[in-house]
């Protein structure tokens, strides 16, 4: 099925996870056969404390790092140096550092990693938070490593614009190229270019897609195209330096500052430390924010955010887009067991599709079905008509919300029952079941881990606008 984020929360995919591990795997193409799948992250999902308003919930779990080995180490590579091709060991180690920066920047562009911050980097960002409006002139680099998700999540209280030039839209272009010249051809040598190539064309599209209200490409005087490099082995690698393509980018910027008549302050931000100190040495104000690092600490769903004064996090669903966009095809498994597939490349896929950023899913069925897939019966009504998708639980006879171990146990409150004390809140339902009844509330408040959103003190009070009944089920949240 072919389903966006918000449609997947809708029909409640990857929500109700039973508490357990899980393995992240991904499989491409361009360096993998089909049948191959690489251990990416290795998934903690902590079972529900108290299930509430089943639609909107979302369960706690941590990831940590968890890369595998390549599989076919002796296959023929056709990449790379000659010393890398006699060398697998070389040439394994090269692929393995790659795929942690590439895990590192997508967590990164979703809020669940953050920069080192310095206090030279602190100390201008306080001075940007204290601004009407901001505008940003990011380099490539920083239009996909995280850097600009992280500023718009840190400088959200401010108007930001950001102006990328047009340099950095046909490197992408490149990129994009250099991915589909890639696809179908399996060899193990072509895993860091297409990685680096499809992380920095799906990141950058993807955040200038989600931010076009606020984004204008600049052009660049024409005079400047002396250094634009002609199409080379070098200047199509990403993990080769391209000085001219660098130059392009410093003089379109002069180009832009100079031109550009707002009082807004102004800066250029870039994670290149060369860059960043040609652009300092010509007198231009540039905020250098750190590559986005993982370790072998485990990564939590959520964090508190000093800078951006709230918490800031994502449900599993959106780790596993990210994730998707990032490598290509993943699956969440436990065991044998699998539970969910996603894949972000198929023919056909329309322009409205990517700027959506839509997946072709199988998700395995809650009744232990095998998953289908798109044209084989597996479409929700939700998808097929447009409408909200059913719900899965029903509630019971007497309208009780069941307390029990199974995650998907979860039954919404009747609206027709009658107002109750608290005293009488508690009671045993069939099989013996604890049930809470809740009272008649004209508007349901779900309490979410939707955090990312909201500050502790919105949170708190929406716990009390919640009825006196809740009070003593709620203390979880604080």
């Amino acid at each position: 099925m072919r389903v966006t984020l918000h449609q997947c929360g809708q029909a409640r995919h990857l929500q109700g996870v039973p508490a357990g591990q899980y393995d992240v795997e991904y499989t491409d193409s361009t360096h993998l056969h089909p049948t191959e799948w690489v251990r990416l992250v290795t998934l903690d999902v902590r079972p529900t404390a108290i299930p509430l308003e089943d639609n909107n919930t979302e369960q706690f779990y941590t990831l940590t790092k968890a890369i595998g080995d390549l599989p076919g180490k002796t296959r023929a590579s056709g990449g790379g140096t000659a010393s890398e091709k006699s060398d697998p060991v070389v040439e394994h180690n090269r692929g393995i550092r790659t795929i942690e920066d590439t895990l590192a920047l997508a967590l990164g562009r979703i809020g669940l990693l953050a920069p080192d911050v310095s206090a030279e980097l602190l100390e201008q960002l306080l001075r940007l938070d204290e601004q009407e409006g901001v505008v940003i002139v990011p380099d490539t680099n920083a239009l996909h490593n995280g850097a600009v998700h992280w500023l718009l999540r840190v400088l959200h209280r401010r108007s930001v614009w950001l102006m990328p030039v047009v340099a950095s839209m046909t490197t992408i272009q490149t990129r994009d190229a250099t991915v589909k010249g890639l696809v179908n051809k399996f060899k193990i040598g072509n895993l860091s270019q297409a990685l680096r190539s499809r992380g920095l064309v799906n990141g950058a599209l993807g955040l200038l897609e989600r931010n076009r209200g606020r984004c204008q490409v600049v052009e660049i005087d024409p005079s400047l195209l002396r250094y634009q490099k002609m199409a080379s082995s070098s200047g199509t690698d990403p993990d080769q330096g391209d000085v001219l393509e660098d130059r392009l980018i410093i003089e379109a910027i002069h180009g832009v500052l100079r031109s550009m008549r707002s009082r807004s302050a102004r800066r250029v931000v870039t994670s290149d430390v060369q860059v960043a100190r040609i652009l300092a040495a010509e007198g231009i104000e540039v905020l250098f924010v750190p590559t986005i690092t993982l370790t072998d600490t485990a990564v939590s769903c959520l964090r508190y955010d000093a800078l951006a004064r709230g918490f800031v996090g994502a449900p599993l669903r959106v780790v596993a887009w990210e994730l998707a966009h990032a490598f290509g095809s993943i699956r969440l498994v436990q065991g044998k067991t699998k539970l969910a597939t996603l894949e972000c490349y198929w023919p056909g896929k329309t322009p409205a599709e990517w700027a959506s950023e839509t997946l072709l899913c199988a998700f395995a069925s809650r009744d232990g079905a095998p998953p289908a897939l798109d044209g084989e019966g597996g479409t929700p009504p939700a998808i097929r008509t447009g409408g909200d998708a059913p719900p899965v639980d029903r509630p019971s006879a007497n309208g009780d919300l069941a307390i029990s171990t199974g995650p998907q146990d979860i039954v919404a409150p009747s609206t027709e029952r009658e107002q109750e004390t608290s005293a009488e809140a508690l009671a045993t339902g069939p099989a013996g079941k604890q049930v809470i009844r809740l009272p008649q509330i004209k508007r349901f408040v779900p309490i979410t881990t939707a955090i990312p959103r909201a500050s502790l003190p919105q949170m708190l009070r929406a716990r009390y606008k919640i009825t006196a009944s809740f009070s003593g089920l709620c203390g979880w949240m604080v």
